[in-house]
């Protein structure tokens, strides 16, 4: 989902800092050198120019966010961070003025009941069912205060830089009620990672896949993941509990861009995707390459697809908001019309044989 869309909030969220605190928080800690266990920040290119509108910044974003995820950022930077995020994010809406809501019950007939709100500052939030019986939720983490804390502490983030594009995890017994929970990986994640998928691997165990941002490849001038020139890189990692992960490698790159990416699998070895076109794995989601075999007859935007007794059904946004589309083989997809519900970023999950439709976006007035 566009995390970052161009909006006015109707109260600036509290990030706990500001004015006179930025100066002393950004001294504390390390020195100027930023040093952390003898590590120093690494070179790190200035990124390209994207929207040519100077941030409240000395240093480029993309330093910043490469030597904070790191951490090994200077005092300079630091306190470039904390500026930012007083001074910018509070006209802008992102994941810290995001909530996830649901779960909504569509029925067979595709009415929907149900709803409220799930997590609040968080965004883009993808859910599945463990063998328990439990729920688990990954989602893009809007927590700038602590994303802060974090960054003066000079702790390395694990799962991206949260807060402007990291993930994070919850979980619940009932899909109703959540708890925010720690998201472990054996590497480092790129510098921001968002917009999470999250699938049962045909041969066991859960994969993950995110639309992924290198430091060197961020803007230099704004702090939106998705206005990245060039291809956008697809990453897969896995995990048998869905909170400790590894393997973490790019699998696909979409030269036109590309968000939100959906991944189903139709067998062990086969899988499909959208990541801003069709894509298709052969070796159970391990490589990927585009494919024209996946078909819908509208534009899938932020699609999620699920498995519904023997078919499959994507929920997608489109001009009338949330849509749902069938498809018979997974791979061509027909509109079944709007549900009702208003443009958000969909995920579902089948429990009980129940569908539950979780939805992302600004939080209710």
């Amino acid at each position: 989902m566009l995390l970052f869309l161009l909006a006015c909030d109707p109260e600036p969220p509290d990030t706990g800092s500001g004015g006179e605190d930025t100066e002393e928080t950004a001294d504390s800690g390390g020195g100027e050198t930023g040093d952390s266990g003898g590590r120093g920040p690494s070179e790190i290119a200035s990124g390209p120019t994207c929207a040519g509108e100077p941030l409240p910044m000395e240093t480029p974003f993309n330093v910043v966010v490469g030597h904070v995820v790191e951490g090994t950022a200077t005092d300079t930077e630091l306190a470039d961070l904390e500026r930012l995020v007083v001074e910018w994010s509070p006209g802008v809406s992102g994941p810290w003025s995001h909530e996830v809501r649901g779960p909504y019950t569509v029925a067979a007939d595709l009415s929907v009941t149900g709803g409220g709100t799930a997590l609040v500052a968080a965004s883009v939030g993808d859910v599945v069912q463990t063998d328990d019986g439990g729920f688990v939720m990954v989602y893009v983490d809007g927590d700038l205060d602590g994303m802060l804390t974090q960054a003066h502490a000079r702790e390395p983030f694990r799962t991206g830089l949260r807060g402007l594009g990291g993930l994070s995890a919850a979980t619940s017994e009932d899909g109703v009620v959540w708890t925010r929970t720690e998201l472990t990986v054996d590497a480092p994640w790129p510098a921001y990672s968002v917009d999470p998928e999250l699938t049962s691997r045909p041969g066991g165990g859960f994969a993950i896949y995110f639309f992924g941002v290198p430091p060197e490849e961020l803007c230099a001038d704004v702090p939106d993941p998705f206005m990245v020139p060039g291809a956008h890189r697809m990453y897969r990692a896995t995990s048998e509990d869905l909170l400790h992960w590894s393997g973490v490698k790019e699998v696909w790159s979409n030269p036109d861009g590309g968000t939100d990416p959906a991944v189903w699998c139709i067998s062990e070895a086969s899988c499909y995707g959208w990541f801003r076109g069709g894509i298709s794995s052969s070796d159970g989601g391990e490589t990927w390459s585009a494919s024209a075999a996946v078909l819908v007859d509208v534009e899938p935007m932020l699609p999620d697809v699920v498995q519904v007794g023997d078919g499959w059904r994507m929920f997608l946004l489109a001009s009338e908001g949330i849509v749902s589309a069938w498809s018979e083989d997974g791979q061509r997809f027909e509109s079944e019309g709007p549900l009702g519900l208003a443009a958000a970023s969909p995920s579902a999950v089948v429990a009980g044989g129940t569908m539950g439709l979780y939805l992302s976006g600004p939080a209710s007035p």
